[in-house]
């Protein structure tokens, strides 16, 4: 027997039933049937049906109503289905699970949901005057959660593994379990957050999870940044995010304070040997700097000094840590920060140690003077796969930023993806390490986070041993 849902209503002499029992590719592949009805019955749309096929396509007299499979509704005079999909990487297509057709995503909704995370998606799916068939993605409704391993599945994430649980021995993970930060449970409630952005919301306790508003719906009545809400939330374990469920005001808190711009506003501090990132105690979390706002003020007699921003929240990092950056400097002493200008241009290979001078003009540096650092030696560089691969003989972890590797010479390096935190990072070492230029972020277009990131690990004989020839020299100006 097979099974189809009736996409007509309300007209007996008409009604037509789609079979939903074949993987569709393409909209063009759909198999609609004519349908008699019995007397007795009313079928309207989005009735499953249950039948056999009748030889050469002809009319379906024989079926039984069963349980209805797709939860329906009819806005704006159009009736509409609700299916399962997960959005590309590039936020265009809406993957439909090799069930139903691919989706293409109007632009109004690239940002009405995330990436890799399966969702509840409202489609128009009905036969035109015409009797041609529209099927267009109207809207989304929520996260699917009990289809969410499906992301894994997803066309594009062909041998990807995501941040999905890694399974260990149960005997040899008793004596692990000390040396690696626990995690917070899959499904948690009653938990209370500052929302930061339209879409992040930041607990002060766990500032390294990343608690997200995957499904932005209209109407929602999602409160302003700055409050303070009681939530649920569910882990999305293939991106390691929590997604935000069931959110309401904490009437009880005080709002924090916002900028004229509307981003919450709070004290940052410098933070030696964290280049890149300035610590908020109040709400115990670390700011990046992707727009170089900070830069007058930390070549300024200021920098020791606390600065006063307003901050957002992007999208995640591929570790599922959240990423929390600097919007905009709303600090009285911002009138005084002052830099000096000029420019020059200068090529060395890369690897190259160089000592310089630069200026800045409107907002944009310069290098002055440059030449090579001739009191140390070059960093070993290679070429795999036309990237540039620095090596790094030792670094180690980083206790306050868990996600990142401390080197001496390149600061902080975004580590792999697919590896464990160690309980006390920075005793774990890393030796031969090699790294490259982060040239890349999920979700936005924006400047990474940490500006290198973990490639390898392998002594210089056998990297090179895989390298191609490093070119041409870096132009710096």
């Amino acid at each position: 027997m097979t099974r189809g849902i009736v996409i007509t209503n309300g007209n007996a002499a008409n009604t037509k039933v789609l079979v939903f029992e074949t993987g569709y590719q393409s909209i063009r592949d759909f198999q609609v049937l004519p349908v008699q009805q019995k007397p007795k019955d009313a079928l309207n749309y989005g009735d499953s049906l249950e039948f056999s096929i009748p030889r050469g396509g002809q009319v379906v007299r024989e079926y039984r109503k069963v349980r209805k499979v797709y939860e329906t509704c009819l806005f704006d005079g159009e009736p509409q289905i609700l299916l399962q999909g997960i959005m590309s990487p590039d936020r265009k297509v809406l993957w439909m699970c090799n069930i139903w057709p691919d989706l293409e995503i109007p632009f109004r909704l690239h940002q009405m949901a995330h990436p890799n995370v399966t969702v509840n998606a409202w489609v128009i799916l009905k036969i035109r005057e015409n009797q041609t068939l529209k099927y267009e993605l109207h809207s989304f409704k929520e996260t699917a959660d009990s289809f969410q391993s499906l992301a894994r599945k997803a066309k594009w994430n062909e041998g990807q593994l995501g941040n999905l649980s890694v399974l260990y021995d149960p005997v040899e993970e008793k004596s692990q379990n000390k040396e690696y930060q626990s995690t917070l449970a899959d499904t948690l409630t009653g938990m209370h957050g500052i929302v930061i952005s339209k879409k992040i919301a930041l607990v002060t306790s766990h500032p390294g999870y990343c608690f997200h508003r995957v499904v932005i719906r209209d109407g929602d009545n999602y409160p302003e940044n700055g409050t303070t809400i009681r939530f649920n939330a569910e882990k999305l374990e293939f991106l390691n995010i929590y997604a935000l469920k069931n959110f309401s005001v904490v009437s009880t808190q005080k709002q924090m304070p916002l900028s004229p711009n509307g981003r919450v506003k709070v004290t940052i501090n410098y933070q030696e040997g964290l280049h890149g990132f300035y610590y908020c105690k109040t709400l115990n979390c670390f700011v990046d700097d992707p727009d170089n706002l900070l830069e007058a003020w930390l070549l300024s007699e200021y920098r020791k000094s606390a600065l006063q921003i307003g901050i957002t929240a992007t999208e995640p990092s591929t570790r599922g840590t959240p990423r929390f950056v600097v919007a905009e400097i709303t600090d009285k002493k911002l009138a005084k920060l002052t830099a000096i200008l000029g420019e020059q241009r200068k090529d060395f290979p890369p690897g190259t140690r160089v000592l310089f001078s630069a200026i800045n003009e409107n907002n944009s540096w310069k290098i002055t003077a440059i030449r090579e650092n001739q009191k140390e030696s070059s960093v070993e560089a290679v070429k795999i796969q036309k990237t540039i691969w620095f090596h790094v003989p030792e670094a180690s972890g980083c206790d306050e930023l868990s996600f990142a590797i401390s080197t001496d010479l390149f600061g902080l390096v975004q580590s792999a993806t697919h590896s464990r935190t160690p309980l006390r990072p920075a005793k774990h070492k890393y030796r031969n390490l090699w790294i490259a230029i982060n040239d890349c972020h999920p979700g936005e277009i924006i400047k990474p986070q940490l500006k290198f990131k973990y490639m390898a690990m392998g002594d210089v004989g056998t990297i090179k041993g895989m390298a191609e020839p490093v070119g041409d020299k870096i132009v710096l100006e």
